[in-house]
């Protein structure tokens, strides 16, 4: 993809479409650096995970979106949000082959959620990022 102009100008990079047999709720953004770890997350950490505690293949990622170009938490005063430079995903869920939804976004707590797997995937995700 070319470079942009504008407020947050993008360099070097790609449009993920999906991970191979793990499909995404839609294309995403991303910088080279995070296009590469997320492919490794997927591959090193999420289908192993997947199959290891719930016992089902991980076929989609639901996710919220990667290139915004904005300030953190959209406040004046504060810095550029990564997702300004497409350097950051929200991931929202995961579906299993099932159809099994695991949410990320709520219901830590809540037993349909898959509590064990959600609070693993909530301590992991900012080591990969």
């Amino acid at each position: 993809m070319a470079d942009s102009a504008g407020e947050c100008p993008l360099t070097h990079v790609v449009r993920v479409r999906d991970f191979g047999q793990v499909k995404l709720s839609s294309s995403f953004l991303a910088s080279c650096p995070l296009a590469l770890s997320s492919a490794l997350f997927v591959e090193q950490q999420a289908k192993s995970l997947t199959e290891t505690w719930m016992k089902r293949r991980l076929i989609r990622i639901e996710h919220l979106g990667s290139y915004a170009c904005r300030n953190i938490y959209h406040r004046s005063d504060a810095r550029r949000s990564e997702h300004a430079g497409a350097e950051a995903l929200d991931v929202s869920g995961f579906q299993l082959s099932d159809g099994r939804k695991i949410t990320v976004l709520r219901g830590w707590k809540r037993e349909e959620t898959g509590p064990l797997a959600a609070r693993y995937v909530k301590r992991q995700l900012p080591l990969l990022w």
